[in-house]
This record gives C-alpha cells, structure tokens and sequence, in this order.
C-alpha cells in the first residue's frame, strides 16, 4: 500500500472549521476532546500561536479543573515542546495567549496541593511551566509548603 503524504495544513483547516462551527453552536466537543485537538495541531501550528493554538486554547481554558490530571500534564507537555517565541504581555489582556499562564498555574497549584501528583509528575509539570515561561512564584510554593508525601523519595 502506497503512502501519501497528507499537507499539514489540512488537519488545521479541519481544525478551524471545526470551531468556525462551535463558535455558531452548531457543534460542541468535551474538555477532553478540545484537549487532544490541542495535543493534535499543536505540532503543526507553525509558528506558535499564531493560528490554531489560541483558539483551541480559548475553548480549553475555561474547562482546565475538569481535565484528568494525566490529560493536563499532557497539554502542558505539548505546548512546552515549542515554547513561544514571544512572551506573555505582547497581546491583549484578555486573549487566551494571556489566560493561558495564569490558569494553567492555578490548575497546577490545586493538583500539587490535592496529592494527585507524584514527585515525578509535579517535576514534569514544573519543567513544562518554566519552558513555558509560565511558573510563578505561587505555583511553587504550595510543593514547598506540602509536606512531602512518604512516596516522594527525595534519596535512595
């Protein structure tokens, strides 16, 4: 079987037409469904930001408590991987370029300070955040104001 190379902009003008059609409520998705649009376009929306990415994060964003701390850790891991050329403060304030660092840090904040995490997770998400340049200074203190978990294993 003969493979063919499919143009990566067709899975994002999927993508757009899809949330053309959301934004007119004639479709809806999930938390999770826009979470894994988002893990899906991300790698094709070049440059970042710049097109399909703040959509999908403005339908994200308000459903970020919802997701399985998996899926966040997840979403955070694939926009970390092309962090943004520019930073946060360059857009308008209520943009979900902007949103995007304070909620994710929130949500962040109440799943290290619920337990969900182990050590290792809470690492991943830590890193993701500061490749981001996202993390602030109340994301991590609620690692150091926890008691560590017997389970985090700081030694051998």
């Amino acid at each position: 079987m003969t493979s063919f190379p499919i143009p990566k902009d067709l899975p994002l003008r999927l993508v757009a037409s899809f949330l053309d059609r959301c934004e007119l409520g004639e479709a809806t998705a999930q938390p999770d469904q826009w979470a894994e649009m988002l893990c899906a376009a991300r790698p094709l929306d070049e440059p970042f930001f710049e097109r399909i990415t703040p959509r999908l994060l403005q339908q994200l964003l308000p459903h970020l408590q919802g997701l399985s701390h998996d899926r966040l850790l997840k979403v955070l891991d694939s926009l970390a991987k092309a962090p943004p050329k520019e930073s946060p403060g360059t857009s308008f304030a209520s943009s979900p370029v902007e949103q995007a660092p304070f909620a994710f840090n929130e949500v962040v904040a109440e799943v290290v300070a619920s337990g969900k995490w182990d050590l290792q997770k809470v690492m991943a998400a830590f890193s993701c955040l500061g490749r981001l340049g996202w993390y602030n200074e109340h994301t991590v203190a609620e690692v150091f104001l926890r008691r560590p978990k017997p389970e985090w294993k700081l030694f051998n």
